[in-house]
């Protein structure tokens, strides 16, 4: 475990205005003598580091509360709290101002049709000040990544950037995690209600991570500021991210929770920078409740300078253009966003569909958890209604109304304005419901850290809407996120890593072309995989085998793309997380195709202790293994419609098997694959000789199959995990094929990188 007391690496903020703002990446001691010894943890023994009494954290102010009709214990006399929420479906919306809908849905946005008196602002201008207001966001992005400690930020993009005007209305935001779609909206007006709008003064950072507020689980910190300027509020700016540890039950990842209290350290909007000035009792308390305090403190700072950077930013738009004229602006992209969500809507096939899917568990019983959403497309409105899905289950797969919001935003948007940059007037038309205390409404004191729910929820509302509109929608791709993580301590630096991977899979088939694949979940289209090099550097991980597999996508007119197969061998004592909720049911097909492979995890392959599971820890060992197969996407139209020629080219390409060219798409002679070029020297290339069985090489074994599936091993593994596509041939300019180099000596791990 690394010491808190242990000043991270040092890395220059980028982003900290004028000296009254101290850097906010730098963490010092308030006063000399500080230091507090505590005898059973040595390691937080440091001079001039106070660890602060916990039972300190209390609310700023005596009237700073809100009500939570699902804990009356918090309801303490003399703290006057509105009330957020009604009885039964009724819950204002928190994502859109000007909302209170009984139905719990999302309404249009609050000043829709208004504008400011005075204004003439013609349609370039309108739109070059939209186009900077993006690139507050986008350069806010930027400072992020540059800035982070966490691979899960910076490689992998699991955050959320929003700008806000004064009203809390969306009005850009930048490259991130899809499901983040709107999360902010919800969580930023439940901050700014808790906190108090009256409170919120110039330099303050207000962090939240609540998850029935935050709309995520708590590991998923938001963090919110707002911007000063002339003549006083300009808007406020969010940043969400993951971090790595605050403490939870288990280190990583909590797959097995049955409440809020064990998934780690709870803030429900908690300033950590007051008046430009970092509460250090706050970032001391965040600091000794985390395993790997390094990493969190440097990611909490990467996020505030990446606020900082969006204060500067947007607090020049208005001084270049004026707030008048930002204001008119903003009222002018908000309610043609409004309009073009309007038309869209009113362009889709009218009627309601329903659809049911069911998850593996809830990580405490192996009992399936039942999923139904019904959608309506009716009087300019686009209803998803969760009703019918299950009761809150003990285990943590309950979502927060937040993220269940969010994730039907990610569906409604697609298919309504994909190719627009979103604020808050592209989900006028859109309504959610929900009943409290449900599966997609989770209250207090649920479990909600494994938020895989939303990933299938989210090819839900798809297979409900393919039933009215199947030519305008693909089949399911694989189904969910097969992701996987690893816990140990490092060999070099003695420290505690938890690094995590969300793997790709193939997409449907649509009605047009081919599923790409393999790729990042639709959920998750914007976020990229760990590499390989980040994740055998900074883990107890070697990746053996890295390929597509042959004949994993689902077979029709338009096949669906194919998954991955994933051999890893562990050479360092740790813990092995597997996290995916759809394995045991298949990913649906449109108009004839075939359904795919589920996604499959097969833990110490070939030993007596071999076992499929979907959401499991498991302790390992140097040697063991363990192989990953993830889904390809169901397929459209039936295969026996399929060009022939494409057939072909499929095979060549190792896509597709001859024997299921043959049997599955009735193609009985697919062509030869043509010999590979000769090289410069005028020799032919030849594949590299199969790897030996001596322990150091792979075996040339076939991967494990799964009841009923053609599961063959891919005829061309690819290159180092880089992009996922066929291996190109080799050129004649003097190459040649050579055998991969044999894996590290055991226990040998590559040095860190950063």
């Amino acid at each position: 475990m690394a010491d808190p007391t242990t000043p991270s690496p040092a890395r220059p903020n980028p982003a900290t205005p004028g000296p009254a703002r101290p850097d906010p990446a730098t963490l010092g001691p308030a006063r000399p003598d500080a230091g507090v010894s505590d005898p059973t943890r040595p390691d937080l023994t440091t001079p001039g580091h106070a660890r602060p009494d916990p039972a300190t954290l209390g609310p700023a102010r005596p009237d700073a509360g809100v009500s939570d009709p699902t804990r009356p214990d918090l309801t303490t006399p003399g703290h006057a709290r509105p009330d957020l929420a009604a009885s039964g479906h009724a819950w204002p919306d928190p994502a859109t101002p000007g909302s209170a809908r009984s139905d719990g849905g999302v309404s249009g946005p609050a000043r829709s049709g208004a504008g400011v008196s005075g204004i003439a602002l013609d349609g370039a201008t309108a739109e070059v000040v939209r186009c900077h207001l993006v690139a507050v966001a986008e350069e806010m992005r930027a400072t992020l990544e540059r800035t982070s400690f966490n691979p899960v930020i910076y490689e992998v993009r699991d955050y959320g950037i929003s700008v806000y005007d004064p009203d809390l209305r969306l009005v850009a935001e930048a490259t991130g995690l899809s499901r983040f779609l709107g999360a902010n909206d919800y969580s930023i007006r439940k901050g700014v209600e808790y906190v108090g709008r009256e409170n919120l003064l110039p330099g303050d950072v207000v962090l939240l991570n609540y998850p029935y507020w935050n709309a995520a689980h708590s590991y998923d910190a938001t963090l919110f500021a707002p911007v000063y300027g002339d003549p006083g509020l300009l808007g406020f700016v969010c940043v969400r991210a993951h971090w790595m540890d605050l403490g939870a039950k288990d280190p990583g990842y909590v797959l097995d929770s049955t409440d809020m209290h064990q998934e780690g350290l709870i803030f429900p909007g908690t300033k950590v920078f007051s008046r430009g000035e970092l509460v250090r009792e706050i970032h001391e308390l965040i600091r000794f409740n985390s395993r790997m305090p390094d990493l969190v403190i440097g990611d909490l700072h990467a996020q505030v300078a990446a606020l900082r950077t969006g204060e500067r930013r947007l607090a020049d738009v208005h001084a270049r253009y004026g707030t008048p004229l930002v204001t008119a602006a903003v009222d002018r992209a908000v309610e043609a966003a409004a309009r073009s969500a309007a038309d869209a809507v009113a362009a889709l096939p009218q009627g309601t569909w329903t659809a049911e899917d069911w998850l593996d568990d809830d990580g405490i019983t192996e009992d399936p958890v039942k999923m139904r959403v019904t959608v309506t497309i009716a009087d300019g409105r686009f209803t998803v209604d969760f009703d019918g899905s299950a009761a809150m289950t003990p285990g943590p797969v309950n979502l927060p109304l937040g993220a269940t919001i969010a994730t039907c935003r990610v569906a409604f948007k697609a298919i309504t304005t994909p190719w627009e940059e979103t604020n808050a007037g592209h989900f006028a038309p859109l309504e959610v419901r929900a009943e409290p205390g449900t599966l997609f409404h989770a209250t207090y004191p649920a479990a909600t850290f494994t938020q895989w729910t939303g990933t299938v929820a989210l090819e839900l509302i798809y297979k409900a809407l393919a039933q009215g509109m199947p030519e305008r929608l693909p089949a399911s791709s694989g189904g969910d996120v097969p992701g996987f993580m690893m816990v140990g301590t490092h060999p070099d630096t003695g420290r505690m890593f938890a690094v995590s991977n969300n793997d790709a899979v193939g997409w449907g088939g649509t009605p047009d072309h081919d599923g790409i694949g393999p790729a990042n979940h639709l959920a998750q289209t914007q976020a990229r995989n760990t590499p390989v090099e980040v994740l055998e550097a900074r883990t107890g991980m070697f990746f053996e085998r890295l390929e597509m597999r042959t004949d994993s996508g689902g077979a029709g007119r338009h096949r669906g793309g194919v998954g991955l197969r994933r051999d890893i061998r562990f050479t360092t004592p740790g813990e092995f997380l597997s996290v995916i909720k759809k394995t045991r049911s298949r990913p649906w097909a449109l108009m004839g195709g075939l359904e795919p492979d589920p996604n499959q995890v097969i833990v110490f392959p070939g030993t007596d202790r071999e076992a499929r599971v979907s959401t499991k820890r498991v302790t390992v060992q140097p040697g063991d293994r363990v192989t990953l197969l993830t889904a390809g996407g169901g397929g459209h139209g039936d295969p026996r419609d399929r060009d022939p020629e494409a057939v072909h080219r499929d095979v060549a390409e190792g896509y597709v098997s001859a024997e299921a060219a043959r049997d599955v798409y009735g193609v009985a002679a697919p062509l030869p694959v043509p010999s590979p070029p000769p090289t410069a020297g005028g020799s032919t290339l030849k594949p590299s000789p199969p790897p030996t069985a001596g322990g150091s090489m792979l075996k040339p074994s076939s991967p494990p199959t799964v009841e009923g599936s053609m599961l063959k091993p891919s005829p061309r593994p690819t290159a180092g995990g880089s992009m996922l596509k066929p291996s190109p041939r080799p050129t004649a300019e003097g190459s040649m094929l050579k055998p991969s180099p044999p894996p590290m000596a055991e226990g040998s791990m590559l040095k860190e990188m950063r």
